[in-house]
């Protein structure tokens, strides 16, 4: 069969993917692959019998079936799997069949309906899925709507796990339970607990009062705005030209900066109290480290993506939200009013 039209990706490195799966698989009596492909993904489990699921008869698996149809039921299982992906618009012309079943059931992905399939058909059971991620990149996914709050814990990959792809991956670990935080690990090294919700993936960080406003208010004089504290919310054209905070005059040549609030790349910080000298670059310093930290442990994926590449850089914007709570934290953390 061919493998672009069964939207075949096989998991040529999954070495990578051992430390995780090793951290939170669940005593199991079998290891099942509703979508196995060439089978990469059971290697990693040599000690428990394992059950290879596919719909393309060449790669030999034990069940020559399609999970999109029918899945058998096991005992105690647990699943891994890197269903097929695939775009909706590039369905609509390769296969209208598969494009009508994941447009009827609301999604912008076949990797969605994949393992939503799985879901209807096995549920409850524990599941590491490979897949896109777009999973908690993209506001508008589906799926992770759904299952936000199942997400026990989730893998990053700096590198594509596939030769066959350059789709960027992450894998979830799901379970039945619901959870409130999820861990989040870059390759084999765990970095941080974060919270997956509705709208995305975001740090743990506690709420404290708000210290700031974004831009200047109508009725308020430029003369009383002493600190002159800048955001540029967006990363420019260079690796070097990344999101920060600095001064107005680091950037302009003038001590206040006098556009909109709606502007996306700069916004000016306006403290609700005078700050000395000294705590404003102690904001600046600890602010600065805490975003080049967030972006490291996510490799970019906790930063919304911001008009394509350069140079390989993958260039991010700051939500307001995010940065109003971080400088928040620091202000109550860092500086003694």
């Amino acid at each position: 069969m061919n493998k672009d039209n069964l939207k075949q990706f096989f998991t040529h490195h999954y070495e990578v993917l051992r430390p995780f799966i090793d951290t939170y698989r669940v005593e199991s009596d079998i290891i099942v692959d509703p979508f196995a492909g060439a089978g990469h993904l059971l290697r990693l489990f040599e000690d428990v019998e394992t059950f290879a699921i596919d719909i393309d008869p060449d790669v030999e698996p034990d069940l020559v079936a399609d999970s999109f149809v029918d899945i058998p039921t096991f005992s105690n299982p647990l699943i891994i799997t890197n269903p097929p992906y695939s775009h909706r618009h590039v369905l609509q012309k390769q296969d209208p069949k598969l494009y009508e079943l994941v447009t009827a059931a609301g999604y912008t992905d076949l990797y969605e309906y994949s393992i939503k399939r799985i879901i209807d058909q096995l549920w409850p059971v524990p599941i590491f899925a490979l897949i896109p991620e777009n999973f908690v990149a993209s506001r508008t996914t589906k799926l992770r709507k759904e299952l936000y709050d199942h997400v026990r814990a989730m893998q990053i990959h700096v590198d594509s796990t596939c030769d066959d792809t350059t789709q960027p991956t992450i894998m979830v670990y799901l379970t039945p339970e619901k959870v409130e935080h999820t861990d989040l690990w870059l390759d084999d090294k765990f970095k941080e607990k974060v919270v997956i919700d509705k709208n995305g993936f975001r740090p743990d960080l506690p709420q404290c009062e708000n210290c700031v406003d974004f831009g200047m208010k109508p009725d308020q004089s430029q003369e009383c705005l002493d600190t002159s504290i800048l955001l540029q919310a967006t990363d420019g054209g260079s690796e070097q030209n990344r999101i920060k905070l600095m001064r107005v005059y680091d950037r302009f040549d003038s001590k206040h900066f006098h556009n909109k609030i709606s502007d996306r790349a700069y916004i000016q910080i306006v403290p609700h109290f005078p700050m000395t000298e000294e705590q404003i670059q102690t904001l600046i310093v600890e602010f600065n480290q805490w975003i080049d930290d967030w972006r490291e442990s996510t490799h970019g994926l906790g930063l919304t993506s911001f008009r394509g590449n350069i140079g390989g850089f993958r260039r991010k914007r700051l939500d307001f939200k995010l940065a109003r709570q971080v400088i928040n934290r620091i202000m109550a953390d860092q500086i003694t009013l």
